[in-house]
């Protein structure tokens, strides 16, 4: 995903002002100098800028069997394509997308990612070093192999303490 600088400012502005931010403008632009590793006057400067995704986040890895339609791979901006943590064919087909499958999906994934333990176990530890971009090509973000492996990782990371 790309987004201009401003419509990222023009955002956070929105929502800092609905938590009743004494600044949201102001807050806005400082977090997300902060998290691009910017000055905030660079953003003032550029407000036509884009700024993808993966310059948030260090580590993008595309969590996908089969790769998204329409997307280039240079476009795409992947470190790496880790096709065996997708769910396996069988199961993408039954799911569908079809949100009414969503709980039995997660169960099934699950069930399949515990004899992919190795590469969980990498990604958790991409989390260490910083932050990882789980690439994937649903339309829905709410019900997705992503979602359910972010789900995973967050667990191992809290259950390590």
């Amino acid at each position: 995903m790309v987004t201009r600088v401003g419509a990222l400012v023009h955002e956070g502005t929105e929502r800092l002002r609905a938590s009743e931010s004494e600044s949201p403008r102001l807050d806005a632009e400082l977090l997300l100098g902060h998290v691009l590793g910017v000055e905030r006057t660079s953003l003032l400067a550029y407000p036509e800028a884009l700024v993808g995704d993966g310059q948030v986040g260090i580590y993008r890895v595309l969590v996908d069997r089969v790769w998204p339609r329409g997307v280039s791979k240079e476009d795409a901006q992947l470190d790496e394509w880790c096709k065996q943590i997708a769910p396996s064919t069988e199961l993408r087909k039954w799911f569908g997308h079809d949100p009414e499958r969503w709980d039995e999906f997660r169960s099934r994934y699950r069930g399949e990612l515990e004899d992919r333990d190795d590469l969980v176990d990498a990604l958790v530890e991409r989390t260490t070093d910083g932050r990882v971009t789980l690439v994937f090509g649903a339309k829905d973000t709410d019900h997705n192999q992503a979602v359910v492996l972010a789900e995973l990782i967050d667990e191992r990371r809290r259950s390590a303490g």
